[in-house]
C-alpha cells in the first residue's frame, strides 16, 4: 500500500535512472489519430501507461484501470508479456494514479464500460514494443554491435553471433538512457497451450490480496453512518449520550445528512450506531415513489418528447394504415450490491490528503478531495486497491463514500475508514433508474420490418457527472444507446427520449441503456418472426444480409445450442445483440414446474474481437449472463413516500448458486480490437429468457424483473 508518487513523464525518467537499476518507462503512442470514444465523442487515442523493470527483470506495469474482478490486471499484463518478450510470471500488473493514466476515451483516468482491455491494449502493446527495443539499444550499445543483430527470448537479449546474453534486469539502467522510439506493431501472438492462471488467483485465495475494506492504519479509526429514513431528511435533535458511553466509541459526529459514528472497531461503532435516537427533519425530503413513477412515465411517453434520432425521415407517428406491433417494457430501479461493501480510507495531514479505496474513478475523487480539503490537486495521493465488484457504483459523480470519509479525517485529524453497511447502499440512492419503453414497429408486405418509433422515459444519469457535457440537446446518449444502433434492416427508425426529471438520483449499471434495448430489440424481432411464421434465428438471419458477422454468429450458436431440440417438457429462447463494436447471441433454454419456471443451461456465442486472455473472457461472458438473468429474475428497488423497501439481501434476491444454470461460451477468433464484454453479456440474457418463456406459456413478458412464477 506505498504510496504511488503523482510524477510527470519528465520527472518519471530522470528518476528512473537513479532507481539503482531499475527502467521506468512512459511512452505516448503517435497523436495524430482520433476515434470515436466509447460514449460516443471523439478523442484522441494516447498511451498513459507506466513501465518499471527491477534488477531481476520482473516487469511491474501499471494500468488506469482497476481490478474489479473483471481480469484486466491478467489480460493486460499478457499483452505486456507478448509484446516486450517476457514471461507471464516476470509481470505484475496494478493500478496507477495520477494525470499519466488518463483514459483518452473518457477523458479522465476510470474503469467504465466494462471496456478496459479495449481502451488500454494496444496502448500496453506499444509501450512494451518499444521499451523491448530500448533493452536492445542498450545491449547493442554495451557489446558494441548493432542492435538488428541482437534478438529477444522470454526476458532476455542474446547476441546472435557471439552468443553473448543478457537479462532485462541487468540492462535495464542503461535502456532508461535510451530515447524512447515508436516501433510499428505485428500481430498479437495469444499463449499456446493451457490458458494462463490469473496473476491475482493466488493472492484471492491465499487472502493477501488487499481490497478496500482491508486496509490498516496506526491509529485507524472505523466510522460508520446512520442514514436518513428519507432521501434529502436533515438530522434534527439526536441522542448521542449513549453511543458515546459505549466503550471504543471515539466521535458521534454530524456529516451532511447523516450522523457518523466513529469507533475503535467497526463492531463498537456498529453498538454505538444502534444506540443512537434521532429525530428527523423531513421538510425537504423525496417522497420518491415507484407507483408514481410508473404512472408518471406513461404520462411522459404520451408527451412528444426529445428527438434522438432520425433515419429515412418516418413519420413523428406511425400511420393508421401500417400494418404494426405494438410492445410496452418496463424496467424496475436496479440497485448495485457489489460484493465488497463501499469503503474509503482518508488520513488527512499537513501535506495533503492520502486515500487508500477501491474506486472506478480515482482521478475525480482526488478532485472532489482536493475541493473538501481546499488544497491543490497535487497534494491528494490516491492509493488504488483491489475491488470486490464495481457494478458502476464505484464511480460515483459526487465521490460519496470518498468525500464522507475525507471529510471525517479532517473533521477528527486521525485517520478514518469509513464502510458503507449493505443498508447504506440502498437508502442512499443512485440506482439504475426505472426505465419505461413504448415501441412501435411497421412490417411492409413480406412481414420485414419497415420502420420503428421507439419511446424512453428514464431519468438522465450523465447530468452533474464529469461526462454531463456528453448530453445532447437533453438527450442522454447512455439511455437511447442500442435503440440507435439497431442491427436489423429497417429503413426507418425514430427515437424519442422522454427525461424523467422528478426521480430519485440515478447512476449507470452494468449494460447501461444496452439492458432495455436488447429487451425491446429483440421482443420485437421475435413477434415479427412469429407474425411472419417464421424460425427465429432464420427470420434473424434474413434481415442480416449486409451483416456477415452476425450471420456467421447466428449460424454458430444454432449448432452449438442444438436448437430446435430442447427436450420433453422444455423451451428454447433466443436474441442477438452487438454493442460496443462485438456482438453476441444466446439461447436460454427452460422448464416450467408446478407454475415456476427456471433456466436449465444457456448458450451464448460471443465475437468480442481479438482474445486476450480466453479464460477470462468466458468468465466475464458468463458471470454477465448470471447478471443479467439476476436482474430479469427478481431484482427490483421499489420506494414508498421517500422509503426504500429494500436494505438487504433478503429483500433483494439476487440469483443464489442453487438457481444458477449452466453456462456454455463459445469465443469467435477474430483479429479485430477486443471490444468490452459486459455490454454484450449482460443485455442479451432477459430478451433471450422472455423468448423462452413466451413460447412456453404463450404469454410475453413485458416487464423486468419476470418474477419467479407463470401463469
Amino acid at each position: 500500500m506505498s504510496a504511488l508518487v503523482n510524477l510527470s513523464r519528465r520527472r518519471l525518467l530522470i528518476a528512473g535512472a537513479a532507481l539503482g537499476g531499475s527502467l521506468c518507462l512512459g511512452v505516448l503512442a503517435p497523436p495524430a489519430r482520433a476515434g470515436k470514444s466509447a460514449l460516443g465523442d471523439s478523442a484522441p487515442v494516447a498511451l498513459h501507461a507506466w513501465l518499471a523493470i527491477d534488477a531481476q527483470g520482473v516487469a511491474r506495469l501499471l494500468v488506469p484501470h482497476t481490478e474489479t474482478g473483471q481480469g484486466i490486471h491478467t489480460a493486460l499484463a499478457l499483452a505486456l508479456a507478448e509484446s516486450l518478450d517476457l514471461p507471464l510470471a516476470a509481470c505484475r500488473c496494478e493500478t496507477g494514479f495520477g494525470p499519466e493514466f488518463v483514459v483518452p476515451e473518457l477523458g479522465l483516468q476510470g474503469t467504465l464500460l466494462g471496456s478496459s482491455v479495449a481502451q488500454s491494449f494496444e496502448r500496453v502493446r506499444r509501450l512494451a514494443a518499444s521499451a523491448r527495443q530500448m533493452l536492445l539499444q542498450a545491449a547493442a550499445a554495451r557489446w558494441g554491435v548493432a542492435p538488428e543483430t541482437l534478438r529477444t527470448e522470454q526476458g532476455r537479449v542474446i547476441g546472435a553471433a557471439s552468443g553473448q546474453l543478457l537479462n532485462y534486469g541487468a540492462l535495464a539502467a542503461d535502456a532508461a538512457r535510451q530515447t524512447p522510439p515508436d516501433v510499428a506493431l505485428s500481430p498479437y501472438r495469444a499463449p499456446t497451450g493451457s490458458d494462463p492462471v490469473r496473476l491475482d488467483a493466488r493472492s484471492k485465495v491465499d487472502g493477501s490480496a488487499v481490497y478496500g475494506i482491508d486496509v490498516k492504519l496506526p491509529g485507524l479509526l472505523t466510522a460508520l453512518l446512520l442514514r436518513p429514513p428519507r432521501l434529502g431528511a436533515k438530522p434534527g435533535k439526536a441522542a448521542v449520550a449513549s453511543a458515546k458511553s459505549i466503550l471504543g466509541v471515539r466521535h458521534v459526529t454530524e456529516i451532511d445528512d447523516c450522523i457518523a459514528v466513529v469507533a475503535d472497531q467497526y463492531w463498537t461503532a456498529k453498538q454505538g450506531l444502534d444506540a443512537l435516537t434521532v429525530e428527523w427533519e423531513q421538510s425537504a425530503a423525496q417522497r420518491h415513489d415507484s407507483a408514481k413513477q410508473a404512472d408518471a412515465h406513461q404520462r411522459l411517453l404520451k408527451e412528444p418528447g426529445l428527438l434522438a434520432l432520425a433515419r429515412g425521415e418516418p413519420a413523428a407517428q406511425p400511420p393508421a394504415e401500417a400494418t404494426l406491433i405494438e410492445f410496452e417494457a418496463e424496467m424496475a430501479e436496479l440497485a448495485h450490491t457489489c460484493m465488497e461493501p463501499l469503503s474509503a480510507t482518508a488520513q488527512v495531514h499537513a501535506d495533503g490528503v492520502d486515500i487508500w479505496v477501491s474506486t472506478e474513478l480515482p482521478g475525480h475523487d482526488a478532485a472532489v478531495a482536493a475541493e473538501v480539503c481546499e488544497i491543490p490537486l497535487d497534494k491528494v495521493r490516491i492509493h488504488p486497491l483491489l475491488a470486490g465488484g464495481g457494478m458502476g457504483r464505484r464511480a460515483h459523480p459526487q465521490a460519496d463514500f470518498v468525500r464522507a470519509a475525507v471529510m471525517l479525517s479532517k473533521k477528527i485529524q486521525q485517520p478514518v475508514k469509513l464502510i458503507w453497511r449493505r443498508q447504506d447502499e440502498f437508502a442512499a440512492g443512485w440506482h439504475r433508474p426505472r426505465t419505461s419503453v413504448r415501441a412501435s414497429l411497421a412490417l411492409d408486405a413480406r412481414q420485414r420490418p419497415q420502420a420503428a418509433w421507439l419511446r424512453i422515459a428514464s431519468a438522465p444519469v450523465l447530468p452533474g457527472t464529469p461526462f454531463a457535457a456528453r448530453m445532447r440537446e437533453g438527450v442522454d446518449p447512455t439511455q437511447v444507446e442500442g435503440l440507435v444502433d439497431w442491427p436489423y434492416a429497417l429503413p426507418q427508425l425514430r427515437v424519442s427520449y422522454h427525461p424523467d426529471l422528478e426521480a430519485a438520483p440515478a447512476l449507470w449499471w452494468p449494460g447501461g441503456g444496452h439492458l432495455h434495448a436488447a429487451f425491446v430489440q429483440e421482443s420485437l424481432i421475435e413477434l415479427a418472426a412469429e407474425r411472419a411464421g417464421r424460425d427465429s434465428f432464420r427470420y434473424r438471419s434474413d434481415l442480416l444480409d449486409a451483416a456477415p458477422r452476425l450471420q456467421a454468429l447466428l449460424q454458430r450458436l444454432r449448432r452449438h445450442a442444438r436448437w430446435g431440440r430442447p427436450g420433453r417438457g422444455r423451451h428454447q429462447g433466443m436474441a442477438l445483440y452487438q454493442a460496443a463494436g462485438g456482438a453476441i447471441a444466446a439461447v436460454v433454454r427452460v422448464r416450467i414446474d408446478a407454475g415456476h419456471w427456471r433456466v436449465e443451461d444457456i448458450h451464448a456465442v460471443i465475437d468480442c474481437g481479438q482474445v486476450v486472455h480466453r479464460e477470462g473472457v468466458v468468465a466475464q461472458v458468463t458471470s454477465g449472463l448470471l447478471l443479467g438473468l439476476s436482474a430479469a429474475r427478481g431484482e427490483a428497488v421499489q420506494w414508498i413516500d421517500g422509503e426504500v423497501q429494500q436494505r438487504d439481501y433478503d429483500a433483494y434476491p439476487i440469483l443464489r448458486m442453487p438457481d444458477a444454470p449452466a453456462v456454455y461460451v463459445e469465443l469467435l477468433d477474430s483479429t479485430a480490437p477486443p471490444t468490452g464484454i459486459r455490454e454484450l453479456a449482460v443485455p442479451v440474457l432477459a430478451p433471450a429468457l422472455a423468448n423462452a418463456l413466451s413460447r412456453a406459456t404463450g404469454q410475453r413478458p413485458q416487464r423486468l424483473p419476470i418474477g419467479a412464477s407463470v401463469g
